[in-house]
């Protein structure tokens, strides 16, 4: 998204961080913040390697939220490989569940702006209106209206 860049050394200090504590699939909390991290860092095989381990654990029923978690990370890694229409798809679909995750709401927003963001760069505006219009239905916050003004003036991706 535009204006959440990070300088180059702030991204390398932050992986290491990830890389440090947070690379093993453990909280689902973790786990998706870490996608977004590796995502972000362009480390689409440390990404990979974090999916599977995700899926490992759900399936072994070591993530106390199910699969939300996992779906979202699968989600991340959908958008980092310019595949926004699955992004968006899976995020539809894991976003109204994030709260299973636990976090702040800005925490769990993060995953609603990829989703609208997603919609944007696969062309389907409409869709992404009405999942900020849901949000807008709940509170008005700076960033939203933000999203709105981007959206009203939008006719194709930002």
């Amino acid at each position: 998204l535009q204006g959440y860049a990070l300088s180059p050394e702030e991204l390398r200090e932050l992986t290491a961080f990830t890389d440090d504590r947070f690379r093993k699939a453990g909280v689902p909390f973790a786990n998706v913040h870490a996608a977004v991290v590796l995502a972000a860092a362009g480390d689409l095989d440390a990404l990979g390697d974090l999916l599977d381990e995700v899926d490992n654990a759900v399936a072994g029923g070591r993530q106390p939220c199910g699969d939300v978690g996992a779906r979202l990370c699968r989600a991340v890694r959908a958008f980092a490989d310019g595949d926004h229409e699955a992004a968006a798809d899976l995020l539809s679909a894991a976003v109204p569940e994030t709260a299973r995750l636990g976090g702040s709401h800005a925490q769990r927003d993060l995953f609603l702006d990829t989703l609208i963001a997603a919609r944007l760069r696969c062309g389907a505006h409409g869709q992404a209106i009405e999942a900020l219009q849901a949000r807008l239905a709940r509170r008005t916050p700076h960033l939203d209206a933000a999203w709105m003004g981007r959206l009203d003036k939008a006719g194709g991706p930002p």
